[in-house]
């Protein structure tokens, strides 16, 4: 990724973990913030959009920007998936050990 795109991305994913939720800014406060030019920062988001690490949700109003949802990159995917797994090994270990204790 260049300097740019990564910078967009810790942006949309540090904002987004801020709110729980995705950011609805102007495109121009996200380049002024990052002090890139709105147009670099519009085709990181669209180069981002087509990598699948952010959806972008059209606003209804003309007055009210997009809302970008930060979705993930394949590192954090596979964290999650480690994470749900040994969760989910620890929640069959203690079924388990039900089972034996309700079977005395």
């Amino acid at each position: 990724m260049t300097r740019p795109e990564t910078e967009v991305l810790d942006y949309i994913k540090r904002k987004t973990e801020e709110t729980q939720d995705g950011i609805q800014l102007p495109l121009s406060h996200i380049a002024d913030e990052l002090n890139l030019s709105t147009s670099t920062t519009w085709r990181m988001i669209q180069k981002l959009k087509e990598k699948n690490m952010i959806k972008v949700v059209k606003s209804h109003s003309r007055t009210k920007p997009d809302t970008i949802y930060y979705v993930g990159d394949s590192d954090d995917i596979t964290e999650l998936i480690d994470g749900i797994a040994n969760r989910l090994y620890g929640v069959l270990v203690m079924l388990n050990e039900l089972k034996v204790r309700l079977k005395r």
